[in-house]
């Protein structure tokens, strides 16, 4: 049960995002994607490594002040500094990038999957990244990954209960499902599955 109200706060603080408080040269190469960022002790954004394994030490432009001692999974704006070493952090917003939820844990409970749009769903970084279109009206909605291992490979299935919320507006939910723990190895397959309005949606890879 924790783990499901930890996952329903994080959706509804997903679609907030940390303004930059500084006017931007029009000149700056802004970058936007998904990133890991560290924090040092006093809640510094001290770190930020890309998915391409290109770690910078940061610039934080704004100050702002995040968890100590922390690994965060964002989608960042940010701008590498001239000297090619450091960047700076211009704006962030949360990820759902909790381990998925092991499938014998759902043995004894119905595995709800009211139906999304999937916008794209990719590896990297040593993540399955996904960005997922819900409707929201007023509800707060569960959501969440399921794994099933296999094998050869692991399964992931989008676990999504609108709770009876009307249609309204429609928002992205970003997912970064950690991929460490399933002792993947090269030809190993990921798949990601969900329920669509009209067809279902089914995506594999292999590593």
């Amino acid at each position: 049960m924790n783990k499901v109200l930890t996952i329903l706060l994080s959706v509804l603080s997903l679609f907030a995002t940390i303004s930059c408080s500084k006017e931007l040269d029009v000149t700056e190469n802004i970058i936007t994607g998904f990133v890991t960022l560290w924090t040092d002790s006093n809640g510094n954004i001290s770190v930020l490594e890309d998915d391409f394994g290109k770690r910078f030490m940061v610039d934080d432009r704004d100050g702002t002040k995040e968890p100590a001692d922390t690994v965060l999974r964002v989608i960042s704006m940010y701008i590498v500094n001239a000297d090619s070493t450091t960047a700076t952090v211009l704006e962030t917003i949360n990820i759902l990038s909790n381990r998925a939820t092991d499938i014998c844990e759902c043995e004894n409970r119905e595995i709800k999957q009211d139906p999304v749009k999937v916008q794209s769903v990719w590896l990297s970084g040593g993540y399955m990244n996904a960005v997922i279109l819900i409707s929201v009206h007023h509800t707060p909605h569960s959501l969440f990954m399921i794994a099933d291992k296999k094998d050869n490979g692991v399964d992931f299935i989008l676990y999504h209960d609108r709770n009876n919320d009307p249609i309204g507006s429609t928002k992205n939910a970003y997912f970064s499902v950690p991929l460490d723990g399933y002792d993947l190895q090269k030809g190993d397959s990921i798949t990601f599955s969900c329920k669509g309005d009209g067809a279902d949606y089914h995506y594999a890879f292999e590593l």
